[in-house]
């Protein structure tokens, strides 16, 4: 049995969830470069962060929704689920 069906879903969604905030923060974190490139070359120059605040796009979307409907249905994969 392959090591990732042995281990319980509440570690499966943990991961899921670890992955999901990764994710999250590095989709935040490149959206703050859509500015002036001068400023953007400065940042990157001086290893410095970008200002806050750091939202999330439309890229994380589908993830965090697909995560919420996972936990809520019970895991189910129904296509009708799913797209509900």
């Amino acid at each position: 049995m392959p090591e990732s069906h042995k281990q319980g879903r509440g570690d499966r969604l943990a991961r899921v969830y670890q992955s999901l905030e990764g994710l999250c923060c590095g989709d935040a974190f490149g959206e703050r470069f859509f500015i002036a490139e001068e400023m953007a070359h400065s940042l990157i120059d001086q290893k410095s962060a970008p200002a806050p605040p750091w939202i999330f796009t439309d890229d994380t979307m589908p993830l965090s929704s697909g995560s919420y409907r996972r936990r809520n249905c019970g895991g189910a994969r129904s296509g009708a689920r799913v797209a509900a």
